[in-house]
């Protein structure tokens, strides 16, 4: 190798560096491993924040169908009340007979209660400026406990779901006496014709006195039975749904935060004030409870109890 080739192969020699671990090799591995852990957490909060969307649209969902499902109802026992609104008679015969046929077109209300897990004993969300400075205040300077609603409290709200299954399952109930209720005035109906037929009597023209001498006791019984329990069990549950409807939209707003939904998104409210609805909250005029006692063969404060549905507030 002549001189100008090792000349020019030591100047390179003496150019190149030596080589730097830590720059050559842990600084970009640490580099590329923050990117990723960077772009997972990333990825991570994004997909929870849409999960949180997702579960609090569909918890806004659920609650506008349940209030659409029980106004649905509520304007079903509305209509089904009006056949008999003006019924002013307390002799339990009379008024089993004062109420018409009542077709049935309705279907049972189905409510998965478990769904409906987020609605909570107090509120959990959406407070105002002021209410949220007074939580600061009791929590991190007083350092005063949030207080919890006593069990009679809780049990009187629409927080109380037991509450809701209990006037859904009534309204069920409901259309299953009402339909057990037509068969047995049908089949009474058939049988004081037939009877008319053979004693040549006009059906139109027959007076209450003729029906019991002529027909068998245990239908009778039964209709009464089924007729008082129907009028009360539908003003109970008349009164409940109307309850209901105006105060669940807030409970439900407490425990959901609207923000997640929309800048003015609201649960859906109903405001009835027509004069047939409001009339139709008059709970039917009492039966005379010494007849009736009678007539099922029951002692009176049994009777009572048996024809009386107690509120829950």
């Amino acid at each position: 190798m002549n001189q100008d080739a090792l000349v020019i192969a030591r100047s390179i020699l003496e150019l190149k560096q030596d080589g730097d671990v830590l720059k050559d090799y842990i600084f970009p591995f640490f580099v590329a491993f923050f990117s990723a852990l960077l772009g997972a957490g990333v990825a991570y909060s994004f997909n929870k924040r849409q999960e949180r969307h997702r579960i609090e649209r569909e918890r806004f969902d659920l609650a506008n169908k349940l209030l659409s499902d029980v106004t649905s109802a509520l304007n079903s026992l509305v209509s089904i009340k009006s056949n008999y609104i003006g019924l002013t008679e307390v002799d339990p015969y009379k008024r089993a007979f004062s109420i018409p046929f009542t077709m049935l077109d309705e279907r049972s209300l189905g409510v998965d209660i478990a769904r409906y897990y987020f609605i909570e004993p107090k509120q959990t969300c959406n407070f105002t400026i002021m209410q949220k400075i007074s939580r600061w205040i009791n929590q991190k300077i007083v350092r005063v406990v949030p207080s919890e609603p006593s069990m009679e409290d809780f049990g009187k709200s629409w927080r109380n779901l037991m509450r809701v299954k209990a006037f859904v399952n009534n309204y069920n109930y409901i259309l299953f006496v009402l339909h057990k209720r037509n068969a047995i005035e049908e089949d009474i109906k058939k049988e004081i014709q037939t009877i008319c037929r053979q004693q040549k009597v006009d059906p139109r023209k027959v007076s209450l006195e003729f029906v019991l001498l002529h027909l068998e006791g245990e239908e009778l019984v039964h209709l009464v039975h089924l007729t008082e329990l129907f009028i009360s069990l539908l003003d109970h549950v008349l009164k409940e749904m109307d309850s209901f409807v105006n105060c669940f939209p807030d409970i439900a707003e407490s425990n959901i935060e609207m923000k997640m939904i929309g800048e003015r998104a609201k649960v859906v409210r109903v405001i009835n004030d027509r004069p047939a609805y409001l009339a139709s909250l008059i709970p039917i005029i009492k039966p005379d409870f010494r007849a009736l006692s009678k007539i099922v063969g029951r002692n009176l404060r049994e009777t009572e109890q048996t024809y009386t549905f107690r509120d829950w507030y």
